[in-house]
């Protein structure tokens, strides 16, 4: 019932807070034109801002871009003024994440994130049909690409024990609608390859945990596309990363063109919680004050960082060295965050550490706001066939857009206050965000 109450709230909200929301809601529906009109633009094509520039948006997609002198409004378009001081471009996408919860979706689109990558865990109903609505605009909240995790069988979880499961779970992903694989370190040798065999026959792309077992080498060798954290590319579960050893990566990583998502901002969380109940406890009431759904503030406890003993801070300084050389060598990014499953990843907010330590690299803010926003979206498209082009401002891409007040080309902290975000062409001002989180 609560569900019900707050997806109605939800709607409520989308269609009757302002005249320009209710505008921009009603060209949704009929499939007329919402204009954008006087915006500087941060196309993220190029590392620029285009002035006083207007965009139209119709049945969820960019139409047109171009300065508001020359772009033509159609009649009866709903116009959204911005007044030539807000900045306008593209919603964030989030390239590592484990949320099926209403509440953690609602969380990550009212900050702004508006395509996520979960890679684990999603039930095959959610995967299926309720990410769906999701993806629709039916429902508030990001659209949802998925992987789907394989591993070999440890404790009480399922896995892939033989060749056959390895091939048969390839289909049924496939057939299912995930968007990815993701392999992990302890299959057999056997069964990864008939998984990497079966998933290129299937044209499903494979991504994953890579730390030993079958190694780096082979991994990007049989087609592996994406590493998923940095900390998978250290010598041994407990090691830390050498010079050398990064000289290798360096190699490896040009030579057969894998992707990281080094979620760097993730093991600084897990270092800040190694050993320290008492930050635990801080990053819970964190998470309690942002809304995060009781689920996953439950598996923030249930990690065990704060029981630990020693420190792992040496290790996350080599991981932030690697990622740093890993650039240099012109390595493609992406940011991700496995929000909500580790402790402190607030949904929709730890986006904004994880660009922070990519700048920590020596990364321009472009460069970061791009591992956010057009490098994921490049990735899809090579990787993810099928999916709507996002991640920029250009005609065609999906209208998931942000709206902030001072330029984010000279401040990346102007993304964590919007003062509006427009999902698939609906606007959803400040108001109507915090009402929604408030709803939680």
């Amino acid at each position: 019932m609560r569900n019900r109450v707050c997806r109605i709230a939800v709607i409520w909200l989308a269609v009757s807070v302002t005249q320009t929301t209710r505008a921009s809601a009603q060209a949704e529906v009929t499939g007329t034109v919402t204009a954008f009109v006087g915006y500087n633009v941060v196309p993220m094509t190029v590392d620029t801002v285009l002035r006083d520039h207007t965009v139209l948006v119709a049945n969820g997609r960019i139409t047109a871009v171009g300065p508001t002198r020359t772009v033509r409004v159609p009649r009866g378009a709903a116009r959204v003024n911005g007044t030539g001081t807000q900045f306008i471009l593209p919603g964030l996408a989030d390239m590592h994440t484990h949320a099926t919860d209403p509440q953690d979706l609602r969380l990550f689109a009212s900050h702004g994130v508006l395509t996520i990558l979960n890679l684990a865990w999603s039930p095959p109903a959610f995967v299926a049909i309720e990410r769906r609505r999701y993806n629709s605009g039916e429902r508030f909240g990001p659209t949802i690409l998925e992987g789907k995790r394989m591993n070999w069988p440890y404790g009480r979880r399922s896995g892939i024990a033989t060749i056959a499961q390895g091939r048969d779970t390839v289909r049924w992903a496939k057939g299912l609608g995930y968007e990815f694989i993701k392999v992990y370190s302890f299959l057999a040798d056997s069964v990864f390859d008939a998984i990497m065999v079966e998933a290129q026959a299937s044209g499903i792309t494979v991504i994953g945990h890579q730390t030993s077992g079958i190694g780096l080498e082979r991994a990007f060798r049989s087609g592996l596309k994406m590493v998923v954290h940095a900390e998978e590319l250290r010598p041994s579960f407990t090691g830390v990363i050498s010079s050398e050893r990064a000289d290798s990566l360096v190699r490896l990583f040009r030579e057969y063109g894998v992707w990281l998502t080094p979620t760097l901002s993730t093991f600084q969380a897990i270092t800040n919680t190694w050993g320290n109940p008492e930050r635990l406890d801080r990053y819970i009431a964190e998470g309690q004050s942002a809304h995060v759904s009781p689920a996953s503030l439950d598996s923030w406890r249930r990690n065990n960082y704060h029981t630990q003993t020693g420190n792992v801070a040496d290790r996350l300084a080599s991981y932030t060295e690697v990622t740093r050389r890993l650039h240099q060598a012109g390595v493609p990014m992406l940011a991700g965050t496995d929000a909500p499953g580790i402790t402190g990843m607030i949904p929709g907010i730890a986006i904004h550490d994880e660009l922070r330590m990519m700048q920590s690299i020596g990364m321009t803010r472009f460069e970061a706001l791009a591992t956010a926003t057009a490098n994921a979206g490049r990735f899809a498209a090579e990787f993810a066939r099928g999916t709507l082009p996002f991640g920029t401002i250009s005609v065609g891409a999906r209208a998931d857009l942000l709206i902030v007040a001072t330029n984010p080309l000279e401040d990346l902290a102007a993304l964590r206050a919007p003062t509006a975000v427009v999902r698939l062409g609906r606007v959803y001002s400040a108001a109507q965000l915090d009402s929604i989180r408030a709803s939680n």
